[in-house]
């Protein structure tokens, strides 16, 4: 799926991590900065942290779906103009997802690890589902845990797996382009765009296609019928 849908792909991922890279790598200046006291310096940084935060959420979130929109048509532009997703993707439900499934689990890792671990594999088909299936966040993140039910350990080790070779990726190309490079910021964003473009899509892809292949499982399975959205959640949403 990621090499049929490569050329599409690709091109959307450098526009998205250009300037997401650039964000990361301030993220990164912003941790070598000194507050000693709260005073204007320590006022921007906070503000600055925090914006990185906020913009680099949105440009996962919008990715995420993005991918979504694109592995459902399994064509690329003939049926799904950049136009079309631009203008149906769920911005608000995407953002909140990935704001409570990020903030959940790095507060569980932080705290016990096993809890955040838990967490991640329960709710890491989220925003899929929300474009899939069009849910609200709250009925996204029930049945994303409802379909990694008796998946849990191949959704862990998939995903889980895959995450960590990103993390780790990340680490080599940040060392490599260090050394090509030299300027701190000017390596940390080569190394952030050549992650995003390479490996970014292939974690999108492999989500938006675990989280297919569950659904079909489920509804394969005999037993109650998955229940969809509520029409108080239809109204939410719109």
């Amino acid at each position: 799926m990621y090499v049929r849908l490569a050329p599409f792909l690709l091109p959307a991922s450098l526009l998205i991590y250009l300037p997401l890279g650039a964000l990361d790598a301030l993220g990164d200046e912003f941790d070598h900065v000194s507050i000693r006291k709260f005073d204007v310096l320590a006022g921007l940084v906070v503000a600055g942290g925090f914006l990185q935060f906020v913009l680099a959420a949105l440009g996962d979130v919008f990715y995420s779906g993005f991918v979504a929109a694109v592995v459902l048509g399994r064509t690329g532009r003939t049926q799904h103009p950049l136009r079309e997703i631009l203008a149906k993707l769920p911005y608000l439900r995407l953002f909140l997802a990935d704001l409570v499934v990020t903030l959940a689990t790095a507060v569980g890792l932080a705290l016990l690890v096993v809890p955040g671990v838990v967490f991640f594999v329960w709710y890491s088909l989220t925003a899929p589902v929300i474009k899939i299936e069009d849910r609200g966040v709250s009925a996204a993140m029930r049945r994303s845990r409802r379909l990694v039910r008796g998946s849990f350990w191949t959704v862990l080790l998939l995903l889980g797996g895959l995450y960590l070779v990103s993390n780790g990726l990340t680490s080599v190309a940040q060392n490599v382009a260090s050394n090509a490079i030299g300027h701190p910021f000017l390596s940390h964003w080569v190394a952030a765009i050549a992650i995003g473009v390479i490996v970014e899509p292939i974690v999108a892809v492999a989500t938006v296609v675990v989280t297919l292949e569950l659904i079909e499982l489920h509804s394969a399975a005999p037993g109650p019928l998955e229940p969809g959205p509520s029409v108080a959640e239809d109204a939410a949403h719109g």
